[in-house]
């Protein structure tokens, strides 16, 4: 799973600890910067991840990075334009002590969250978790804007595990397709993938080629 969201978000299935993107995709659709192997945004998480790697033993850009903190994730300070902030950005995907935190990092903000969710509402299907993986990667969660806009029940309370997936897919790509915010937009790429393999009936991720963002993932 890693793989697939490492090709979806910085196009490389062994994903980019150093990539850095500048989306309009901030609050009012602002430009901000997203970065790392799985991408996380300014006014997002980054805040948190930088000031983890800040207070890391041996981090080697941790001075630096630190005088950017305060104005990191405030409203109309953003750093998208700051080419030495980019620059040690880029740098500090290259420091093991960065590297291992983005790990740690993605595995308890995202990862664990997408999992008790899952396993609280009865998905067990490989590629029910990917979906679910993908959805708290790109949205933080599963929206409820977007879970009130299609009738299937979860597992857990008595629905069909497939049926739910094929119509949050449908939805989901639905909302990203229909937005006004051309990065939005231009990310259902992600969900057409996703529906790829659900019309494939490929539950267990096991039957090749699996294709995300243009790569090859097996």
């Amino acid at each position: 799973m890693n793989r697939w969201i490492g090709a979806v978000e910085t196009g490389d299935p062994n994903g980019d600890y150093s990539c850095v993107t500048i989306l309009h995709d901030g609050p009012n659709c602002i430009p901000q910067v997203t970065y790392g192997v799985y991408q996380t945004t300014e006014y997002g998480n980054l805040p948190a991840l930088l000031a983890s790697y800040c207070q890391q033993s041996g981090s080697l850009l941790a001075h630096q990075i630190g005088g950017y903190l305060p104005q990191l994730g405030k409203s109309g300070n953003s750093l998208w334009e700051s080419t030495p902030f980019l620059a040690l950005l880029r740098q500090a995907g290259q420091d093991p002590v960065m590297q291992a935190l983005q790990d740690s990092f993605f595995e308890e903000e995202y990862w664990r969250p997408m999992a008790n969710w899952a396993n609280g509402h009865g998905f067990t299907f490989p590629l029910s978790w990917l979906v679910l993986y993908d959805s708290f990667i790109q949205s933080g969660g599963i929206l409820m804007k977007l879970r009130n806009q299609f009738p299937a029940a979860t597992p857990a309370a008595g629905g069909d595990e497939k049926t739910w997936i094929g119509q949050y897919l449908v939805t989901r790509s639905n909302w990203l397709i229909s937005s006004p915010n051309e990065a939005v937009h231009n990310s259902a790429y992600r969900v057409a993938d996703l529906l790829r393999l659900f019309n494939q009936d490929n539950w267990f991720l096991t039957e090749a080629p699996i294709v995300a963002n243009d790569c090859t993932i097996l």
